[in-house]
């Protein structure tokens, strides 16, 4: 699975940074003509729910979508994606993590970059529709899933290919990167979101989430540690980046993830 190390790409004269690369298309972009979908629930062995949305084809291709942090199934770049590969006869599956489809999640979790069970339980019911070409693509956090997944010894022979977009292939480093100043606007965004759904997540279960202690949360960091962490059975949040960085299940020896014998 070869990284792109040049490309031909030309950013749009007047997107002269990447902060407006990121905010701008955000901001504005609408994907108009989507094709009609299916909102499916799929009940997970602990008693939650992932919700995804199904873009039907007449098709023996599917592609299953991943988004990033605080994302949806219905962001722009999800969209975009779902559009593109749908118009050329591809069945479409944009699933969203737990409490990222509009109703929090009935446990005491959330969802975070490596939960690649999760991703698992999306690609098993993909797999009983017995659709036999699977392709599977992620952006940011997705993106990390998506390649931790196929660095797993979990992947199915019917996952024929897979692509990432803006992939924190090492979670401790971009998160300090996010934290520094001229990162601001997208930690500040972020932190907002989360501590609404942090909030959120401890009136539904009273104890999961330290709320005086979250809302004292200053940085992504701080975050991790305070809420992602202990809620999902990590150490620390160091402890979590170490355990779920997909540059950790990359074989540097032969350019590929460990188990994806197709990808070699």
């Amino acid at each position: 699975m070869p990284i792109i190390h040049s490309s031909d790409y030309q950013r749009p004269k007047l997107l002269f940074n990447r902060h407006l690369e990121t905010i701008i298309p955000g901001i504005i972009r609408q994907v108009k003509n989507l094709p009609s979908y299916e909102r499916i629930r799929i009940d997970t062995p602990d008693q939650d729910f992932l919700d995804l949305d199904w873009y039907r084809s007449d098709s023996d291709r599917l592609l299953i979508l991943s988004h990033g942090l605080e994302g949806d199934s219905h962001r722009p770049y999800i969209e975009g994606m779902v559009k593109k590969f749908h118009n050329e006869g591809w069945n479409v599956i944009a699933w969203n993590c737990r409490g990222c489809s509009g109703e929090m999640n009935n446990t005491a979790r959330f969802y975070h970059s490596g939960a690649t069970e999760d991703l698992d339980i999306v690609v098993n019911f993909a797999l009983k529709q017995e659709i036999p070409n699977i392709t599977m693509g992620g952006f940011s956090l997705g993106g990390n899933l998506t390649l931790k997944y196929l660095g797993e010894a979990k992947r199915n022979k019917n996952i024929k290919s897979a692509f990432a977009f803006s992939v924190p292939i090492d979670l401790k480093g971009v998160c300090h990167e996010i934290d520094k100043p001229h990162n601001f606007i997208y930690c500040n965004r972020f932190l907002k979101s989360l501590k609404i759904k942090g909030k959120a997540k401890n009136e539904k279960i009273p104890g999961s989430v330290d709320v005086d202690q979250l809302m004292k949360v200053e940085n992504m960091y701080q975050f991790d540690n305070v809420v992602t962490a202990p809620l999902h059975g990590f150490d620390s949040a160091d402890d979590y980046y170490a355990k779920c960085s997909a540059r950790n299940f990359y074989r540097r020896d032969r350019g590929s993830y460990a188990s994806c014998k197709r990808f070699e």
